[in-house]
């Protein structure tokens, strides 16, 4: 007889079964009336415990269940703590897992950015040595075309003045004997009745003064040669000494253009950034910033006055704070004079400026010397609004003059102030304050620390127009720092000089960068 081996439940069987139970009863009790005269006596079957089953399953359940109902609020806490407890490792594991994957994923896009910088680096190298090399050719073959030309010019007037002057003499002696042959063939011709010997004594004289005039003629042609022959070497001279003279100017111009062109740098890195190499070091700037980009590939730098007064002012071991840093072309100017050695504080609200100003922070290797905050210093700390420009440098905190160039409506930035920032007692060597109008604003939040620095230096910028957007005056405008015992120079925007101007040009002018100090101070010894 096969048998059939259950590993588990089966629900179809169970179904079958209590199937044919139910209805085993009803099929036995129709046979039973078919076949009237056949009396069949049953004994009691299982099927008909089955009431009794269902019955007591079902109390079970209601029992079970109000068991359950009174057990839950005290079973399930204690539930819910021992799942946590017996996942808390596998939470902690998993934790560590993204740590480690978070590292290491850290550590193969430093690398990889330090490959694309190295890479970078030297393609710039070539291209550069390349230029030098080919300029430095063509600046050889043009000086050896100029001598050559110049030697064969010199050597060709020559030739044609002693031509003309050994041609000149041949002729003056062949007039000079023709008309000495002619006048005695006369002589004799008119003298014929004469004396042989006064015939003889003309001939003798004439002879004489023929040969005195053709020496006196050779001496005179000589030295009219001599004279000839030095003027034209003193004018060959001369025009030596002026092709000589523009040749010089020509190649100091070909310098300026060759070593301007080696600076004008600029690589596309994506993500709307754009390399550029200036005076300072490489620099990131915005690829929609065209207005920076055009000045920067043109010369080079921003404001050079003011970018020369700086490192002839900062030291090593210096401190130095940029309010208003834009993209970091005076925050690199400060770190070089500085040598990598003090301390840079900077200040940037916009977040993009602010995110390539730290690059380019890092890039020129100053990152450790400079600490950037992504705020607009101001007289209160918290929030305010800052108006975007058409460039980086002119937002402001104040609304600008309507722009096609600066549609971009305004966004809320955190505010700071230098005395809530900056420790009291910190040692500040020079501060540069560019904050488009807000520069009263600065010097209100940070009266304490320039009232602890007696040999502070400011550089702050003055413009007509942000007085007019803010409702104030220049005397008010000076006033403000004539109270804290400052004095005023006008930094020279070509050559960082300090000069004096009187208030009526200061009011002239549309923009202009100043430089503060006391009178006692040491700042002034600086640039002295």
């Amino acid at each position: 007889m096969n048998s059939i081996a259950r590993t588990g439940l089966d629900i179809k069987v169970a179904f079958e079964s209590g199937f044919k139970r139910k209805t085993l009863p009803v099929s036995r009790h129709e046979d039973i009336q078919d076949n009237i005269p056949i009396v069949t006596v049953h004994a009691p079957s299982d099927s008909d415990k089955v009431p009794h089953q269902i019955w007591f399953k079902r109390l079970l359940r209601a029992v079970a269940k109000y068991i359950y109902r009174l057990l839950k609020p005290a079973v399930r806490p204690i539930a819910f703590r021992v799942r946590r407890y017996l996942i808390d490792g596998l939470r902690q594991e998993i934790q560590q897992e993204i740590q480690r994957a978070s590292a290491a994923t850290a550590q193969e896009i430093q690398q990889e950015i330090q490959r694309a910088s190295a890479a970078t680096a030297q393609e710039i190298q070539q291209e550069i040595q390349t230029a030098s090399a080919a300029t430095a050719q063509e600046i050889q073959q043009e000086i050896q075309r100029a001598s050559a030309a110049t030697a064969q010019e010199i050597q060709q007037e020559i030739q044609t003045a002693s031509a003309a002057t050994a041609q000149e003499i041949q002729q003056e002696i062949q007039t000079a004997s023709a008309a000495t042959a002619q006048e005695i063939q006369q002589e004799i011709q008119t003298a014929s009745a004469a004396t042989a010997q006064e015939i003889q004594q003309e001939i003798q004289t004439a002879s004489a003064a023929t040969a005195q005039e053709i020496q006196q003629e050779i001496q005179t042609a000589s030295a009219a040669t001599a004279q000839e022959i030095q003027r034209a070497s003193a004018s060959t001279l001369a025009s030596f000494q002026l092709l000589r003279g523009d040749l010089l100017s020509r190649l100091d111009l070909i310098e300026i253009y060759t070593a301007g062109a080696a600076r004008k740098i600029a690589i596309n890195c994506g993500a709307g950034e754009v390399l550029v190499r200036t005076q300072v070091g490489f620099l990131l700037c915005a690829a929609s910033d065209h207005a920076l980009l055009s000045c920067l590939l043109d010369t080079g730098e921003l404001e050079r006055g003011t970018r020369i007064l700086i490192q002839k002012y900062l030291r090593p071991g210096d401190v130095y704070v940029d309010v208003g840093a834009n993209v970091g072309m005076h925050t690199l100017a400060a770190a070089r004079a500085m040598q990598g050695q003090g301390k840079i504080i900077a200040f940037e609200p916009f977040e993009p400026t602010m995110r390539m100003l730290e690059k380019s922070i890092w890039m020129n290797g100053f990152s450790k010397m400079t600490e950037i905050h992504q705020a607009a210093v101001s007289n209160t700390a918290g929030h305010k609004q800052l108006f975007i420009g058409a460039t980086s440098g002119h937002h402001s905190l104040f609304p600008l003059e309507p722009s096609p160039n600066n549609a971009q409506g305004p966004m809320e930035v955190t505010s700071v102030r230098l005395d809530g920032v900056i420790a009291s007692g910190q040692r500040i060597d020079l501060m540069k304050i560019d904050a488009e109008g807000a520069e009263l604003e600065v010097i209100e939040g940070g009266t304490s620390l320039i009232a602890g620095n007696p040999d502070i230096a400011l550089i702050v910028e003055f413009g007509s127009s942000h007085l007019r957007r803010i409702g104030s005056t220049p005397s008010q405008w000076f006033a403000s720092f004539s109270q804290l015992g400052l004095d005023c120079r006008v930094i020279n925007h070509e050559s960082g000089a300090l000069e004096c101007w009187s208030l009526d040009e200061l009011e002239q002018t549309e923009s202009v960068n100043l430089f503060f100090a006391r009178a006692e101070s040491a700042a002034w010894g600086r640039l002295s």
